[in-house]
């Protein structure tokens, strides 16, 4: 047993000497030591948000202090003082490593990124991350954080379209069941529901009121429409096999000035260029990332009440312009397949928001009803 037990370690230490022996030879250290720090950065934010959620401004955050600091701050954290201890001593190793291996002017004389890092250093950062993945996987403190990802909440703010684009009879896994022969209902969104129900209330309404924080009594409902569903998921089934499967599906908000929005959205139709005006794009359908853009052409309901509403929208390979009076989108210049295609959407600034212009009804789906008003 002695014998055999000295034979496993043997060949655990060959196999780590391997493993060292191709980091010191490798050509590009400071990548090494680049990747090890976007590991640990996104284990940060994959800790966070299974605790706690991370907010929008830090989902783009690479500083490594920052995020552990986030982490300690949590109220709901259930991280032990052992496991943040350790997770301190993960990130202080590598807290520079990103700076250091993608800025030159963080060097002193300024050189290139590439000529900072030695082999061994990429060899103590590829250590550290290795450290971490052993720590987690023995740790019982730590498989605080290493939740099950089929427990953790679906996502709400994207349509999940990708999943449901092979079956064309089947809707969006967190609507609610319809009637039977029932085609179209509103599901008022309780903010302090169940946990699923409350990220996709606070979702929408982080976006709607990043642009629009003064709003009062908002009320968010969900649009479930059958019919309109069926053909935004036709649609984004085409774009997916014509796009090489980039869709550009984003959140977007639209104000239907005169038009009550229960027309849009209780039709057959969804959002219908026929009954648009002529804007800076042309006539089609406008769709802004800003909700304070759309503010200004919400529908003035009783009660001094406004509505707005928020749309997925396939802008798929958009062409980006100044104002100009187009009918549809421009050409591309390659072709696919030996035809020649447009692109899918129009996008430009106005009003301090970027907004998309869609010439086709299909590629909208009105996901979601605000209401508010407006001190």
């Amino acid at each position: 047993e002695e014998e055999e037990e000295e034979e496993e370690e043997e060949e655990e230490e060959e196999e780590e000497e391997e493993e060292m022996e191709i980091v010191r030879s490798c050509k590009y250290p400071a990548l090494v030591c680049f990747l090890c720090h976007e590991a640990v950065e996104k284990f940060l934010k994959g800790a966070l948000y299974a605790l706690c959620g991370i907010k929008r401004e830090h989902v783009n955050c690479s500083h490594l202090i920052t995020l552990l600091q986030l982490l300690k701050d949590s109220h709901h954290s259930v991280c032990c003082q052992e496991t943040l201890t350790f997770f301190s001593d993960c990130v202080m190793q590598l807290s520079e490593h990103e700076n250091k291996s993608r800025y030159p002017n963080y060097q002193i004389p300024v050189c290139a990124p590439a000529v900072v890092y030695t082999s061994i250093d990429a060899q103590e950062a590829l250590s550290t991350i290795v450290s971490l993945v052993q720590s987690l996987q023995s740790n019982t403190h730590l498989r605080d954080v290493a939740i099950n990802l089929k427990e953790l909440p679906r996502p709400r703010f994207v349509s999940t379209l990708k999943s449901t684009v092979g079956n064309m009879e089947e809707c969006p896994p967190f609507w609610q069941e319809h009637d039977e022969g029932e085609m179209c209902k509103l599901i008022l969104l309780d903010p302090d529901g169940d946990l699923h129900e409350q990220e996709e209330y606070d979702r929408i309404a982080d976006s709607f009121l990043q642009t629009m924080p003064t709003v009062q009594n908002v009320k968010i409902e969900r649009i479930q429409n059958k019919i309109i569903w069926r053909k935004y998921l036709d649609c984004g089934k085409q774009m997916m096999s014509f796009n090489d499967g980039i869709l550009g599906e984003q959140i977007l908000f639209h104000g239907s000035s005169t038009t009550n929005p229960e027309q849009i959205y209780r039709g057959d139709t969804s959002f219908d260029i026929r009954f648009s005006r002529e804007g800076m794009w042309g006539k089609g359908n406008y769709f802004a990332a800003n909700a304070s853009y759309s503010h200004g052409f919400s529908f003035n309901a009783a009660g001094n009440y406004r509505k707005m509403l928020v749309a997925w929208v396939l802008t798929g390979r958009s062409y980006n312009s100044q104002p100009h009076n187009f009918d549809k989108p421009p050409l591309r210049r390659q072709e696919a397949g030996g035809i020649r295609r447009r692109f899918d959407s129009v996008n430009g600034t106005t009003g301090g928001s970027k907004v998309f212009i869609i010439y086709d009804n299909s590629h909208s789906y009105p996901a979601y009803l605000i209401t508010y008003t407006v001190n």
